[in-house]
């Protein structure tokens, strides 16, 4: 785990070059890795293309959920209501 202040463009070179840091600090090879190295990533083409360089990229299953239910909101009449009334039995 780590933060990094990115003072450069979020470019996908950038990001995948701050990943690769991040994992030689903690001591984890990072090239010819012997164990398969996954990142899970939002759904931004930048942090996809970032991870595809170095690493197995997984797609975070709730923001993919949040970014459906989003468009279904927008597309969908009445969704927007019933997520409402779920909520307040939540």
């Amino acid at each position: 785990m780590d933060i990094i202040l990115m003072n450069e463009s979020n470019t996908s070179q950038n990001i995948s070059a701050a990943l690769c840091q991040a994992l030689e600090d903690w001591g984890i090879p990072v090239q010819d890795s012997a164990i398969p190295l996954y990142c899970v990533t939002d759904n931004g083409a930048n942090f996809i293309s970032a991870a595809t360089r170095s690493f197995t990229p997984v797609q975070c299953f709730a923001h993919t959920l949040q970014n459906a239910i989003t468009e279904v909101k927008k597309k969908t009449a009445g969704v927007a209501t019933l997520l409402t009334m779920a909520e307040h039995y939540s």
